[in-house]
């Protein structure tokens, strides 16, 4: 159990998921309807093997990608929870709790998610093989405060209360430019269904 006068708690930011939530229904719609599409020409035409194989990998790729954005909304309406206390730490992503003892928790290291991509995750090995991924970016705090929180916690330290980070970046650039992304996608669509 986790002491409530020395937790400290770190919240998802909802600002972080929104442009990923604009960008799934921009991959979702087009997707839809050319899966849309593929069902009027087989119902046209009559089903082949080329077209029934294209239209389950089309589905399947759909399927997949609605229920990102179903677990992006959800996290969005109730965003991420990491509570750290000298005794261990807590995690509630998408609704799932996880608690950690301190003695149970390895050195953690800050690891990029891909080669390609800039977004960074934090990884704590946990005693008997198994780890905790903290997808750090998504946090209304910087990636090293909750690096340096996870460090002391580890050590059995009080933990230093960070401060929030700007959210700028997100409000003013992604959440536009990811929308400009689904507009253009409803633009081409909507001349498509036109024509």
């Amino acid at each position: 159990m986790l002491s409530s006068s020395e937790t400290i708690t770190f919240t998802g930011s909802r600002l972080k998921l929104v442009p990923q939530a604009i960008v799934l229904m921009a991959f979702i719609l087009p997707l839809g309807f050319l899966g849309a599409g593929f069902v009027f020409a087989i119902g046209r035409e009559g089903a082949t093997p080329a077209s029934i194989g294209g239209g389950a990998l089309m589905m399947t790729a759909l399927a997949w990608l609605i229920w990102l954005e179903l677990v992006t909304l959800r996290r969005i309406a109730k965003p991420d929870v990491l509570m750290l206390a000298p005794t261990g730490l807590r995690m509630i992503v998408a609704g799932r709790t996880r608690t950690i003892p301190r003695t149970k928790l390895g050195t953690p290291e800050l690891h990029r998610l891909s080669g390609r991509s800039a977004a960074r995750s934090i990884i704590v090995p946990v005693a008997g093989g198994s780890r905790v991924v903290i997808a750090a970016e998504e946090y209304a705090v910087g990636v090293h405060d909750i690096l340096k929180a996870l460090n002391q916690t580890k050590a059995g330290l009080p933990i230093d209360a960070p401060e929030h980070s700007s959210q700028a970046p997100y409000l003013y650039i992604a959440i536009p430019a990811s929308t400009l992304v689904l507009g253009i996608m409803l633009v081409g669509l909507t001349a498509i269904l036109a024509n």
